[in-house]
């Protein structure tokens, strides 16, 4: 399954490396699962096990970008090989951009 090493209930926030910013903010819900991204795929997919990811949050862009990211000590986006994961400040600061996100979107909606 690559060199990642995820656990069942995971957090994982994705940059997204065409467009250099963290996008999405997944849950890790399965492990050793077969391939279903393939047509996804411009070369040719990986034929191995992966992880099944759900949907948490979904970033604006705002704050995310990879010039922020580099200010709390972001390695660049290969961090499948360089891990970021014990990178407290980084991970820090994503999360509370999500924070402010997700409560945002609670405040509208106990408005409603």
């Amino acid at each position: 399954m690559g060199r990642a090493r995820f656990a069942i209930g995971d957090i994982v926030y994705l940059f997204m490396s065409d467009e250099r910013y963290v996008r999405f903010k997944m849950i890790v819900t399965a492990e050793n699962c077969k391939r279903e991204d393939k047509e996804f795929w411009i070369e040719k997919a990986p034929d191995d096990k992966t992880y099944k990811l759900e949907l948490l949050a979904e970033s604006n862009r705002s704050r995310l970008t990879e010039s922020d990211l580099l200010q709390h000590g972001f390695n660049g986006g290969k961090s499948l090989e360089i891990p970021n994961c014990n990178n407290m400040e980084l991970i820090n600061y994503i999360k509370s951009v999500f924070d402010i996100t997700t409560n945002s979107i609670n405040n509208i909606n106990n408005l409603l």
